[in-house]
């Protein structure tokens, strides 16, 4: 797999960024909060959910100012 890092610059960044990343500890996400976080396209709807992604589908990181492939 790929991994990738993310430094954030203040003690606000680190709290938004926590407070995302524990709206997608759950298994299923809505699609309207997935297409505000994640940049670039989502995967296709699957199981018929038209309004709900699956977590482990999506990538915070990918996309995201100063993130750093390992």
């Amino acid at each position: 797999g790929k991994v990738s890092t993310l430094r954030p610059e203040n003690d606000a960044d680190i709290i938004a960024w926590f407070r995302k990343v524990q709206q997608y500890n759950n298994y299923m996400v809505e699609r309207k909060q997935a297409r505000r976080d994640v940049k670039g396209a989502l995967p296709q709807v699957l199981d018929n959910d038209k309004y709900y992604v699956q977590s482990r589908m999506v990538s915070l990181l990918s996309g995201q100012p100063g993130v750093r492939a390992l």
